[in-house]
């Protein structure tokens, strides 16, 4: 918020080149603040402002801006400026940038690094994507069970400007196997001589680098953790997740499944700066398959022209049927997908969900049904059968869809896919074609016999 005031005097300073007033300026912001006020500068501007900063505080800078501007950067800085951000960049950080990257663009960088950070980049990078693999740090401490508690504060003095966290510590044995943790509170208020042994807790939470983020975020908040171990398969330490990068896989997934849930391919470039071709590219191919998908509709009432001709009260309320078979399927699929996303349900709960959902959907479809007859004898009232259509098809229209809101999701999730995939605009499309079929034949069932 700071940085958005300063932005016109800051943008000023610049055309006037008052460099060390600028200077003096930058200096006295939070590096938050610098991040957000650099991202709303023109590019230009961007790296002018930034090349004031000094070495370490352009780092944390770097960390906080968006791929965008990240991209910017390194394309107007000099070859040993890129290679002082990524060498001081944490490690889990810099495996998002890379993987953010074209592959030529990402070894290029990977090339600048020492050998040690190297083979740090290059490790983290050959994890699955979406993996917690990609996102976890090497930078924390760990302790032995037979060291003191002073010897361990000591440890944590000296190595703890950088590291991660902290707070959170984690105990080894001799073959790096987690074997306990113990928090910085547990060690401050312990006596001196006592061992690690004797304060850690044994029960630790871990995941392996291949667990997919989504679950860890879940654990975090399960267990109201500040970090989140990650170990091989012989529970050899291997780094740590920490909360605020958690935080950010959550609000990434979130955004994503927002998206998904719209119909529109995801992306991470902000709006207002996204070229308007990539917002037709990734809005065309949903809607293309959308239009296709609700030409099943046109084709179906085509097959049933006559009879629509012979009942044409039937037709005033095909757009009641079509709308209110989306709207229960989208209701029920947002129920259910956030469900899944925050692990109130799971693969093993269908049985469940069916079981409730058809009870919903029986009071639903009566309650609907119902309320539709007085509404259709209203706009004709010499048509009595035609309100039992409406009532009976609308029934039936509401059950189904429900059911499918309902169950889709779960079935996406056991494909391995993304629940957020049926979205809103997929349900609802889905349902004009079922929910054509089902009226017009429960209706050629009523008046035909």
């Amino acid at each position: 918020m700071l940085g958005r005031l300063l932005l016109p005097e800051i943008e000023e300073m610049v055309r006037n080149r008052q460099f060390r007033q600028l200077k003096e300026t930058l200096s006295e912001l939070p590096v938050p603040d610098l991040a957000e006020l650099i991202s709303d500068l023109e590019e230009s501007d961007l790296v002018v402002v930034f090349r004031l900063l000094s070495k370490d505080v352009a780092t944390e800078v770097f960390e906080y801006l968006d791929f965008p501007e990240q991209q910017a950067l390194l394309d107007s800085l000099r070859g040993e400026q890129i290679r002082h951000i990524l060498e001081e960049m944490s490690p889990d950080d810099r495996t998002q940038l890379l993987e953010e990257l074209p592959p030529k663009a990402a070894q290029r960088l990977i090339l600048m690094l020492s050998p040690e950070e190297r083979q740090v980049a290059q490790t983290l990078l050959n994890y699955p994507e979406e993996s917690v693999g990609r996102t976890m740090t090497p930078d924390y401490i760990y302790l032995k069970p037979a060291m003191t508690v002073e010897q361990s504060l000591a440890k944590i003095r000296r190595l703890g400007i950088n590291r991660e966290t902290v707070y959170a510590l984690y105990v080894i044995d001799q073959d790096r196997r987690l074997i306990g943790t113990v928090s910085l509170r547990e060690l401050v208020t312990s006596p001196l001589d006592a061992t690690v042994a004797d304060v850690m807790e044994e029960a630790v939470i871990s995941v392996t680098a291949t667990t997919d983020r989504e679950e860890a975020a879940d654990l975090f908040k399960k267990y109201d953790l500040i970090a989140l171990p990650v170990v091989d398969r012989d529970s050899k330490l291997l780094g740590i997740v920490t909360f605020d990068d958690i935080m950010d896989i959550v609000e990434r997934e979130h955004d994503e499944d927002v998206q998904l849930q719209a119909a529109v391919l995801p992306t991470e470039d902000p709006y207002l700066t996204a070229r308007w071709t990539s917002l037709v590219r990734r809005r065309v191919p949903w809607l293309a398959a959308l239009l296709v998908a609700e030409s099943g509709g046109a084709v179906l009432l085509s097959r049933y022209e006559d009879f629509l001709q012979a009942e044409i009260a039937l037709a005033l309320f095909l757009p009641v049927m079509i709308a209110t078979g989306g709207n229960t399927g989208t209701q029920s699929a947002a129920l259910v997908i956030r469900a899944i996303a925050t692990g109130e349900v799971a693969i093993s709960d269908g049985w469940k969900l069916l079981a409730r959902e058809m009870a919903v959907s029986t009071m639903l479809a009566l309650l609907l049904g119902i309320l539709s007859i007085p509404l259709v004898l209203f706009v004709a009232p010499d048509k009595p059968l035609i309100a039992v259509c409406v009532g009976l098809g609308l029934a039936a229209i509401v059950t189904i869809s429900n059911l499918c809101g309902a169950l889709l999701p779960l079935l996406f999730k056991k494909l391995r896919m993304d629940p957020a995939l049926m979205s809103g605009p997929f349900i609802a499309t889905m349902m004009d074609v079922v929910g054509l079929y089902v009226y017009l034949r429960i209706s050629m069932a009523i008046l035909l016999n």
